[in-house]
């Protein structure tokens, strides 16, 4: 599938959502929403956004993150899914977003989940993906502990061998993101909050992260150490009928 291509500096990942997905009065689904946040700042910015999570943990976190009132509002919608197994109606959603969840699919899985992604929008309805490249200091600072190499290709795959008939791509952009960390500790907690199922490995890979922590890293702000990801974004857009 090809479109629209181009490349930036330094972008944030919030304003390429907001600028590809128009959150105002648009429901939309998060596809693997993990604890909520992003749920939570997308009805911020003024949609009526549902979180699919299959992961019971990072369901449960969600759960609560809208019981605290910690910016999530109190009807939040939260859906126990697979994103090749939604249980929602054809076209029932104005817009749909994988971000940085694309690759924890299982790979055979990858094209059904973007073929339901399709089937659940409303014909004009927005597919937004976002996925990091296996590339930049980020993903070497945390490849002893989860080598993402493989299923971030694959995910790049299946995202160019969807059917032309299926949906139309309006963007590739690839930009790049900054993250700070204070220490080691904080970088593996925040690694291993994402997917708990990597805290297994996190002993035997800290003294290699520990080392690339020190030579990777750049000076960031308040004595944090400032690493780089590069980010892919592919904005399409369900055919009308």
């Amino acid at each position: 599938m090809s479109g629209p291509s181009q490349a930036t500096g330094h972008r944030s990942t919030k304003d390429v959502i907001r600028e590809a997905l128009r959150p105002v009065g648009r429901q939309i689904l998060d596809i693997g929403s993990g604890a909520g946040a992003l749920v939570a700042w997308l009805r911020r910015e003024g949609a009526l956004a549902i979180g699919i999570e299959p992961n019971a943990p990072l369901l449960q976190a969600a759960f609560a993150r809208s019981s605290a009132g910690r910016g999530a509002s109190p009807n939040d919608r939260w859906i126990a899914a697979r994103a090749e197994e939604l249980p929602l109606a054809d076209g029932s959603v104005d817009a749909a977003l994988f971000f940085n969840s694309l690759h924890h699919v299982d790979p055979a899985a990858q094209g059904a989940a973007l073929a339901e992604a399709a089937r659940v929008l409303r014909p004009g309805g927005d597919l937004l993906v976002i996925e990091p490249l296996a590339s930049g200091s980020y993903f070497e600072l945390l490849r002893p502990l989860d080598d993402e190499t493989a299923v971030r290709a694959a995910a790049l795959a299946a995202i160019d061998a969807i059917p032309d008939g299926l949906l139309v791509a309006t963007l590739r952009l690839q930009y790049m993101t900054f993250l700070d960390y204070a220490d080691v500790a904080a970088t593996v907690a925040a690694f291993t909050r994402a997917d708990p199922a990597r805290a297994a490995a996190v002993e035997q890979a800290l003294p290699a992260i520990a080392e690339r922590f020190a030579r990777l890293g750049r000076p960031g702000a308040d004595g944090s150490r400032r690493f780089e990801q590069p980010m892919l974004a592919v904005s399409l857009r369900r055919l009308c009928a």
